[in-house]
């Protein structure tokens, strides 16, 4: 897959293999990309029970740099799952409005992933994870997402802070 999307978005240095039990990654500046952190703090947390090889691409300000699409903020990936990331900093106030927004960084970058690589044999998920981590988004908003990602792309789309290989 690492060499499809080399082909597909050029070859970049937002990439990492992680052969590792866990790892988080954490999105902690305005104008950085995420990165992967080992310790300390975590927004997106994988657990790689069978440390396997995962890998890590920083979307947005990395692969995607100077876009004026906003995309989602990360993707991580293994040889049967394909993982489309944002992460959210909010509160409880006006949620449904980082709910639509996060959903329509994820569709961008899904859209513009699927249009350049062929993923048969491999099962797509997108997450939005909110650092306030209350089990808020059983909204109807982020319902009809969920059936969209799905009828549209293929796609399940979950409301964590956690991926587990």
């Amino acid at each position: 897959m690492k060499a499809k999307i080399d082909t597909a978005f050029g070859v970049n240095t937002c990439h990492q293999d992680i052969n590792c039990f866990k790892f988080g990654i954490i999105d902690d500046s305005d104008s950085d990309p995420c990165r992967i952190t080992y310790d300390g703090i975590q927004h997106f947390l994988v657990k790689n029970s069978q440390e396997d090889c995962v890998n890590f691409l920083a979307t947005d300000k990395c692969l995607y740099k100077g876009s004026p699409d906003e995309r989602c903020d990360f993707i991580i990936f293994n040889n049967k799952c394909f993982c489309f990331g944002e992460i959210k900093r909010t509160d409880n106030r006006g949620k449904s409005k980082f709910i639509s927004k996060s959903i329509a960084q994820l569709e961008t970058t899904i859209q513009d992933f699927l249009k350049n690589i062929d993923f048969k044999d491999y099962i797509l998920e997108a997450y939005i994870a909110f650092l306030d981590k209350k089990p808020v988004p059983s909204s109807t908003n982020f319902q009809n997402a969920k059936l969209l990602f799905w009828e549209e792309y293929q796609v399940s789309l979950f409301d964590e802070n956690e991926k587990h290989f």
